[in-house]
């Protein structure tokens, strides 16, 4: 239900995605403003660049905000820029910045501090965890009084939700 333009500097790229959906294709460079202007990117709700290049994707995102588009998200890879992300957001008035890999890598490090777990949820700057853990019948924990919990493990442990069955 969303009008989508892709652009890409490379024609064959744009034909294989505007086969398969459907979307309107520009051949242009994704930083240039007078691309940015023909895919009419002032009424853009969401700009998303996710080139190879987190400098042109960054670059696109700024112009895109200061030609008029509400949200604009950059793919940022390198982790050199890990460090001054915030202040790039900021400067550059990027609304979010997207790291694949380093999100792939949050979620194997979730994996193995947490085995058991169905779910991780991350909040407050990595400073609080969510987790959803299905108790076995021979867990350490099974059993236990939620009001002994912290004193018998010496861990900062809330529980917020037990889900019995079909009860909370």
């Amino acid at each position: 239900g969303h009008d989508v333009t892709a652009i890409d500097n490379d024609e064959s790229v744009l034909t294989e995605i505007s086969n398969i959906y459907d979307v309107m294709s520009i051949c242009a460079n994704g930083a240039e403003c007078e691309s940015l202007k023909e895919a009419n990117v002032s009424d853009c709700d969401l700009f998303i660049a996710v080139t190879g290049s987190d400098e042109s994707n960054m670059l696109s995102c700024f112009m895109a905000k200061k030609l008029g588009a509400k949200h604009t998200f950059a793919r940022v890879r390198n982790p050199e820029y890990n460090t001054s992300l915030s202040f790039m957001r900021q400067h550059l008035e990027l609304d979010a910045s997207i790291n694949p890999e380093l999100m792939v890598a949050r979620e194997i490090y979730n994996i193995l501090k947490f085995p058991s777990a169905i779910k991780v949820e991350t909040f407050s700057s990595r400073n609080l965890e969510m987790v959803d853990v299905k108790l076995k019948a021979n867990s350490a924990l099974d059993g236990i009084v939620l009001s002994e919990l912290r004193e018998k493990y010496n861990s900062q442990v809330l529980v917020c939700a037990v889900q019995r069955a079909d009860e909370v």
